[in-house]
């Protein structure tokens, strides 16, 4: 029994033996053949990771502020008043034309229409006024000057001052008290003969809660 058991496993030995020596025999083989043409065994590449990046993110302030576009803001139109007559009251303010004719001014060209307005403070609080009067050319266009357009559309601008050299009655400049009040004198270039009926724009200011005035009213 026992020469059997050795027998046995004399004969697993020897397999296991053959087995590996022929596994061996066959990776040698290969390597051999390999090394015969050459070839190298392939390589196997990883896989890439993908890993955005957040452009914007990294760009600087600087960078941004060049790319970002400005903001286009449309022009501010104020809002126009009609008035029928020569009287303009709210809770803040009161303008009112007290005078209106041609009259010749010295060294005013030609006879320039004169106008007097008197404005009043009608608030709790100190109000400024400034004249509708521009001093020299201005930066604004005439259609935002104060100007006279009789009922044939023809424009009578406003006659501006130079270097502050202001006529008697005109003010440029007056600081109101609650209560308080100033007259001013506004010229303009000379009415076509027989006009009658004429429309006075006055731009909106503080005063006028920005608001531009054009009385309606003829001319006595």
């Amino acid at each position: 029994m026992k020469k059997l058991i050795q027998m046995q496993l004399s004969f697993f030995v020897l397999m296991l033996f053959m087995i590996t020596f022929e596994g061996c025999s066959k990776s040698n083989q290969a390597v051999k053949e390999n090394s015969t043409t050459g070839e190298t065994p392939a390589e196997v590449s990883s896989p890439e990771v993908s890993n955005p990046v957040n452009e914007e993110a990294l760009k600087g302030p600087a960078e941004m502020a060049s790319n970002s576009k400005p903001e286009i803001q449309s022009p501010v139109v104020n809002e126009q008043l009609n008035i029928s007559g020569t009287v303009y009251k709210t809770n803040k303010s009161l303008v009112i034309i007290t005078d209106a004719k041609s009259k010749t001014i010295p060294d005013i060209e030609g006879i320039p229409l004169n106008i007097t307005v008197r404005v009043s403070n009608q608030d709790q609080a100190n109000l400024n006024y400034t004249s509708w009067t521009p001093v020299g050319p201005g930066l604004n266009p005439d259609s935002k000057k104060a100007h006279v357009e009789d009922d044939k559309g023809n424009i009578y601008p406003i006659i501006p001052v130079s270097n502050k050299q202001t006529l008697e009655g005109q003010v440029l400049q007056a600081d109101l008290k609650p209560g308080g009040a100033v007259k001013d004198l506004l010229l303009f270039s000379e009415l076509k003969p027989e006009t009658k009926r004429i429309k006075l724009y006055l731009p909106g200011s503080a005063f006028t809660d920005n608001k531009d005035l054009i009385f309606h009213f003829q001319l006595p």
